[in-house]
């Protein structure tokens, strides 16, 4: 994937670099061809030469304009869960570099990893069915979505598994947004409706230092995650 990447944004580098190399390996048809501007000969067979090695560059440049354009328009759509259009697994993967990019904006500010999953989901699957359970997950995407800010992030990961990349002066303040959000999940009406009760969440929330990756503090929160759920429903741990 990184290759490709590098591929798309360089893509007039790596065809100039083509047109080299077909130069360097057609040199003598290439120069052939150049000599007869300055001359009064003219050789068929050296211009139709030079004409398809043009055709040939050509064809590969539109075709990898082509490839560019295409990565491009789908490159959100590999990055997105098909369910809820939050952020997937994908695109997790790749969440140290942003971090890193935005912590030299945001000097002073903290980041913290939540890892939110749904209490009693699979009740709801088993009792209103996986419709419902899919319209469940489709509207605490939208919950997530509406209610953080512009650095912050929204995965799900799989199954009712939620994890949410917060920014804020502290980690203090982060966890006042945490909870939040969690109460935003339990007071809201549509979900009422849909589940026949209000839906709790249990979260676990961790700071992700500057000298660690994203990947650790997830593995930090997730424990957090199970140490909320020991301790009851509706709970949010942070150490």
């Amino acid at each position: 994937m990184k290759i490709v990447n590098l591929i798309v944004k360089g893509k007039h580098i790596v065809m100039l670099s083509i047109a080299v190399l077909i130069t360097f390996n057609h040199k003598e048809s290439v120069l052939s061809f150049l000599a007869q501007f300055s001359t009064a000969t003219k050789t068929p067979s050296v211009s139709v030469i030079a004409i398809e090695l043009f055709i040939l560059w050509l064809f590969f440049y539109l075709m990898i304009i082509l490839f560019s354009r295409y990565y491009l328009s789908n490159r959100d759509l590999l990055a997105q869960d098909a369910l809820t259009g939050l952020n997937n697994r994908r695109f997790l993967d790749t969440a140290d570099r942003r971090v890193n990019k935005n912590r030299k904006s945001n000097v002073n500010q903290c980041v913290s990893v939540m890892v939110l999953d749904l209490d009693d989901f699979k009740v709801i699957n088993d009792t209103l069915g996986h419709p419902v359970g899919d319209k469940t997950l489709i509207r605490i995407g939208e919950i997530l979505h509406a209610n953080v800010r512009q650095y912050d992030e929204c995965y799900r990961v799989g199954g009712d598994e939620f994890i949410v990349i917060l920014w804020g002066e502290n980690h203090h303040s982060i966890v006042t947004l945490a909870a939040r959000l969690q109460e935003k999940i339990k007071t809201d009406q549509a979900l009422k409706e849909l589940c026949g009760k209000a839906m709790s969440t249990s979260a676990g929330l961790a700071k992700i230092d500057i000298d660690q990756n994203v990947t650790d503090a997830i593995i930090k929160a997730d424990g957090f995650l199970y140490e909320a759920k020991r301790r009851g429903k509706g709970v949010l741990y942070s150490h």
